[in-house]
């Protein structure tokens, strides 16, 4: 008689979901496969059949973590909202959803980062990918030559509310007023730099521009004491 056929999606998943919840209990300290072995209730080197080593299990779960973010990334920028509007909710939103993981559990969070520092290449990938989100937001008022320039320089003046070693370490410089402050700097650097590539409706739909949408004025200033978790 044949034996039953394994799925093996269902099982990878039931070992991924099964490491993210050891990772939580243990506070991040440890991540074993014969642990998992023994919840799941089989032999360790049946794991090894789905997972070469630990380090390839939790190369899993940091992707799983950066696609979060990238989605998340990837919305903002499909909107047809002023590029202005695009590069705030992209720094809030990556501040939000990071600085929420590490007040659920801040020494959890720190243990991560540190199961997470020998994935480099992971790391480098979603640096990638969000330096091409920066410029795909950068495309509506920067020349193609400077665009490379000007999304490093967004993500420089802006790791203390999206890279999560700087989160950790200085968590109470990490608030959304604070990026407001920085955002509003860089909004206010590119427009005086490009300022001959914008248009009258980029000028009128970014909230912060006072002079140039005096009737919002009022709406403005309430919409920033409002901190949307978008």
């Amino acid at each position: 008689m044949a034996r039953p056929r394994i799925d093996a999606d269902r099982v990878k998943e039931q070992i991924i979901e099964i490491a993210r919840e050891l990772v939580i209990e243990s506070g991040g300290k440890r991540l074993v496969l014969s642990d998992i072995a023994d919840r799941m209730g089989v032999s360790q080197p049946y794991i090894y059949t789905h997972f070469k080593n630990k380090q390839a299990l939790f190369a899993v779960l940091a992707e799983r973590w950066f696609t979060e973010l990238e989605e998340a990334g990837q919305a903002i920028c499909a909107t047809e909202r002023a590029w202005q509007c695009k590069l705030r909710d992209l720094i809030q939103t990556f501040l939000t959803i990071k600085k929420a993981e590490y007040e659920r559990d801040p020494a959890l969070f720190v243990a991560c980062l540190e199961l997470a520092s020998p994935h480099r290449d992971i790391i480098e990938r979603h640096v990638a990918h969000l330096h091409s989100l920066v410029r795909q937001i950068l495309t509506e008022i920067v020349p193609p030559s400077q665009l490379n320039t000007m999304a490093h320089m967004v993500l420089d003046a802006t790791s203390a509310f999206r890279v999560p070693y700087e989160i950790a370490r200085a968590p109470e410089r990490a608030t959304p007023e604070r990026a407001e402050e920085v955002i509003a700097a860089l909004i206010h650097y590119l427009e005086s730099c490009f300022a001959e590539n914008l248009t009258t409706s980029d000028i009128l739909s970014d909230p912060s521009n006072a002079d140039a949408h005096p009737a919002s004025n009022q709406a403005s200033r309430t919409q920033k004491t409002v901190i949307l978790p978008v």
